[in-house]
Protein backbone atom coordinates (compact mmCIF):
# COMPACT_ATOMS: atom_id res chain seq x y z
CA UNK A 1 0.00 0.00 0.00
CA UNK A 2 1.21 3.53 -0.94
CA UNK A 3 3.03 5.20 2.16
CA UNK A 4 3.40 2.01 4.44
CA UNK A 5 7.02 2.30 3.65
CA UNK A 6 10.01 4.54 4.76
CA UNK A 7 13.52 3.53 2.86
CA UNK A 8 16.45 5.37 3.75
CA UNK A 9 19.90 4.75 1.89
CA UNK A 10 23.39 5.35 2.55
CA UNK A 11 26.42 5.59 -0.35
CA UNK A 12 29.60 5.50 0.65
CA UNK A 13 32.33 8.62 -0.96
CA UNK A 14 32.40 5.89 -4.11
CA UNK A 15 29.11 5.87 -5.05
CA UNK A 16 28.60 2.44 -3.56
CA UNK A 17 25.78 1.76 -1.74
CA UNK A 18 26.22 0.73 1.89
CA UNK A 19 23.22 0.28 4.04
CA UNK A 20 19.64 0.16 3.32
CA UNK A 21 17.12 0.53 6.11
CA UNK A 22 13.35 -0.07 5.81
CA UNK A 23 10.77 0.57 8.20
CA UNK A 24 7.06 -1.30 7.31
CA UNK A 25 4.22 -1.75 9.74
CA UNK A 26 3.92 -5.12 11.50
CA UNK A 27 0.56 -5.61 13.10
CA UNK A 28 1.89 -7.04 16.16
CA UNK A 29 5.21 -5.12 16.88
CA UNK A 30 4.31 -2.07 15.13
CA UNK A 31 6.85 -0.46 13.12
CA UNK A 32 9.95 -2.96 12.16
CA UNK A 33 13.14 -2.12 10.73
CA UNK A 34 14.89 -3.92 8.27
CA UNK A 35 18.44 -3.38 7.71
CA UNK A 36 20.69 -4.54 4.88
CA UNK A 37 24.21 -3.91 4.50
CA UNK A 38 26.34 -4.42 1.76
CA UNK A 39 30.36 -5.28 2.22
CA UNK A 40 33.10 -6.50 0.11
CA UNK A 41 33.15 -4.51 -3.42
CA UNK A 42 34.71 -6.37 -6.28
CA UNK A 43 35.13 -5.56 -10.15
CA UNK A 44 32.66 -7.68 -11.84
CA UNK A 45 33.73 -6.87 -16.15
CA UNK A 46 33.45 -3.22 -14.55
CA UNK A 47 30.98 -3.03 -12.67
CA UNK A 48 31.26 -2.55 -8.65
CA UNK A 49 29.32 -5.47 -6.90
CA UNK A 50 28.98 -6.43 -3.28
CA UNK A 51 29.98 -9.78 -2.33
CA UNK A 52 28.55 -9.61 0.73
CA UNK A 53 24.96 -8.88 1.73
CA UNK A 54 24.13 -9.01 5.71
CA UNK A 55 20.20 -8.25 6.79
CA UNK A 56 18.58 -8.00 10.07
CA UNK A 57 15.31 -7.85 10.64
CA UNK A 58 14.07 -5.78 14.35
CA UNK A 59 17.48 -6.47 15.28
CA UNK A 60 17.54 -10.58 14.41
CA UNK A 61 19.97 -11.88 11.61
CA UNK A 62 17.71 -12.61 8.71
CA UNK A 63 20.24 -13.43 5.87
CA UNK A 64 23.72 -12.85 5.34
Amino acid sequence: MPGQLKVKALVNENNLLEKVEAWSPNPVLGDMLTETTYTDYKDFGGVQFPTKITQKQGGFPRLS
